[in-house]
């Protein structure tokens, strides 16, 4: 690639003429050709036939040569399957998506995969996790690519993530945020909520408590593990239950700063929220 070396160019850009004041810079067939040249390497470069008729091949081509997403989005409600839209590589070929619902339905509550084929069909697999394919760069199960990972959970609400190259090359990991909902802790020690995960993919999780909606708006939150003075005991902890692992089971201290008229509202009010960080491969 070089710079025009036309007549009246400016260290090396292209100037409009001013009439009666200055020429512009002229167009010579060595610019032109060089700039042909790189775009067409760019296009035969990603194994594409040049097309006439065909726009936007130089687009395809970075895609199919980064073996990446483009323009690859989601869209979803709480309780309707996610619809895909935008562009994706699939194994050399460039699959164009415009509001595609996944075919069938996602396993509930389970881990599913999201494949897009050659072909743009797009579909649910809860049995088949794909693998990382070095050379096409992109997590497969034999020629299907993996877009997304899809869960329902037990309450009907689907959880997705959709991911970018770079990501896929380490082992992937998610967060999946549940809230507490009633607990008055005052009054109950314990409390369990479904995680609806494979309990051996959890690798850490953390629960974070606010007081009641009466003081400060409930915005004083609290680790529910946290120590309230030097030399003090835990006032709460949270394991994965051993008798159900498809929870997590939360408890406080008996007479503890939990304990207290601060944490007993009920009625609807969301006691605070589990983070769970958990991977999938």
């Amino acid at each position: 690639m070089h710079k025009t070396d036309g007549a009246h160019n400016v260290a090396g850009e292209f100037v409009d003429e001013v009439i009666g004041v200055s020429p512009g810079t002229i167009v010579e067939e060595g610019w032109l050709n060089t700039v042909q040249r790189e775009l067409v390497n760019v296009v035969e470069g990603a194994g594409l036939v040049l097309d006439s008729g065909e726009d936007a091949q130089v687009l395809a081509a970075l895609a199919m040569l980064f073996r990446g997403f483009m323009n690859l989005t989601f869209s979803t409600l709480a309780t309707t399957k996610p619809n895909i839209s935008g562009r994706v590589e699939v194994n050399g070929t460039w699959v164009p998506l415009d509001d595609v619902t996944p075919a069938g339905s996602p396993a509930s509550p389970s881990s599913n995969w999201i494949y897009v084929s050659e072909a743009g069909a797009v579909s649910f697999d809860a049995a088949n996790a794909p693998a990382w394919d070095v050379d096409l760069r992109g997590y497969y199960y034999g020629v299907l690519r993996a877009v997304a990972w899809v869960r329902v959970d037990s309450g009907g609400l689907y959880k997705y993530h959709h991911f970018l190259p770079l990501e896929q090359q380490s082992e992937l990991i998610f967060e999946d945020i549940i809230e507490i909902g009633n607990w008055d802790m005052d009054a109950t020690a314990s409390l369990a909520i479904d995680h609806n995960l494979d309990p051996s993919k959890i690798i850490f999780s953390i629960v974070t408590v606010r007081k009641d909606s009466t003081i400060q708006s409930g915005n004083t939150r609290y680790p529910l593990n946290f120590v309230w003075s030097i030399g003090g005991a835990v006032q709460g902890w949270w394991t994965v239950s051993g008798t159900d692992p498809t929870k997590i089971s939360m408890d406080r201290l008996a007479s503890g700063y939990y304990d207290t008229d601060e944490f007993n509202e009920v009625g609807g009010y969301n006691r605070g929220w589990i983070f769970i960080k958990h991977k999938e491969l």
